[in-house]
């Protein structure tokens, strides 16, 4: 296994180290071999450059998984707190929290937050919640999409029932969808953004 160094939080392979650090060097054997200081320069700047390359090839997807795991984080803790939110102080339980691609049923979505979520609840105040709170449900999914922004819809239901609302984002707005005209027809297929099926 190839010697592996770190960098910047980072491991670095020594070969690519040898390469990015090794420069001074280099420029010095361009002008022993008697090359011009100018095109000396110029050899040693392109080597940088590839050196450069290399080193981006090497942290970006580390990065990238920092930040995937960031996200991550992120969205079970707003999880956890829109759970605590809703149960407080009422007669409800959210018993299941479910995660769906948005694309199995919509045939336009914010392809940078491809994912709903869906929280299914039992208790007295379930039916209240759904009917009567539209702003509070909102202001749930406000701060989760925020928090959470690979999420573009949020659905609140009954468990295991077709009563459920659906909040999504719009543009840079949440709306709360609405029941497709042509609900419950047979082929309907996936809906427009904004639309959800309704029973």
């Amino acid at each position: 296994m190839p010697e592996q160094i770190r960098l910047s939080g980072y491991t670095l392979p020594s070969g690519e180290r040898k390469r990015a650090f090794g420069l001074v060097k280099l420029e010095d054997y361009f002008l022993r071999t008697k090359m011009s200081n100018k095109i000396a320069k110029v050899l040693t700047q392109l080597l940088l450059l590839e050196a450069l390359f290399l080193l981006l090839l090497t942290v970006f997807p580390a990065y990238a998984q920092n930040r995937a795991d960031e996200i991550k984080r992120k969205c079970r803790s707003s999880i956890n707190k829109s759970k605590s939110r809703l149960e407080k102080g009422r007669k409800l339980k959210v018993v299941a929290v479910n995660v769906r691609n948005v694309a199995d049923s919509h045939s336009v979505y914010p392809k940078e937050s491809p994912l709903e979520l869906v929280f299914g609840m039992e208790g007295a105040a379930v039916e209240s919640v759904i009917s009567n709170s539209p702003q509070f449900l909102s202001s749930l999914t406000k701060d989760l999409i925020t928090q959470c922004p690979v999420v573009s819809l949020m659905t609140f239901g009954q468990y295991r029932t077709d009563f459920f609302i659906s909040i999504g984002r719009i543009g840079n707005n949440l709306a709360i969808f609405e029941c497709h005209p042509r609900s419950g027809e047979l082929g309907l297929g996936k809906l427009p953004w904004g639309y959800q099926t309704c029973f």
